[in-house]
């Protein structure tokens, strides 16, 4: 058991539904979210918005046949979806898995949407994350709110 895991999202709505992975590895960090006691997510003011969204969902596929899973993701957001790239090399996560990167408008059900696009075969993990939060922590560079959720 983990005993408190402590990290940054890059959005946070009113409900705490996240956006997280823009750093490549939202699988390992869901699982250790999903696995300690308290959470603790710490953002600056500029990561809550009114409804998640308007910004790259990432999506962690596995290699195999990734191009069939990104054409069933684009079809499913109607959206454009991108394999991200560092230069020319193919990011991989720490599971060796690539992430497509799905500009996504007001995502307004954070649950469904996440349990939808999981659905979809060659998907490992989305970059939605919600009923995580224990602890909220926002700044700004001069004051500090915490937020005890739970």
């Amino acid at each position: 058991t983990i005993d408190l895991s402590i990290d940054g999202a890059d959005q946070v709505d009113p409900h705490y539904a996240m956006i997280k992975g823009r750093g490549s590895a939202l699988l390992r960090e869901k699982i250790l979210a999903r696995h300690a006691r308290r959470r603790i997510f710490i953002v600056d003011r500029g990561k809550l918005v009114p409804v998640l969204g308007q910004i790259d969902l990432p999506v962690e596929v596995v290699p195999y046949g990734w191009t069939h899973t990104a054409a069933l993701l684009a079809e499913r957001l109607s959206s454009e979806v991108r394999l991200r790239r560092a230069g020319d090399a193919i990011v991989t996560t720490d599971n060796g898995n690539y992430l497509l990167d799905c500009p996504i408008g007001d995502l307004r059900d954070p649950h469904s949407v996440d349990r939808d696009l999981r659905s979809i075969p060659g998907i490992v993990e989305t970059g939605i994350f919600v009923d995580m939060v224990d602890i909220l922590i926002v700044g700004d560079g001069l004051n500090t709110d915490v937020q005890q959720i739970r």
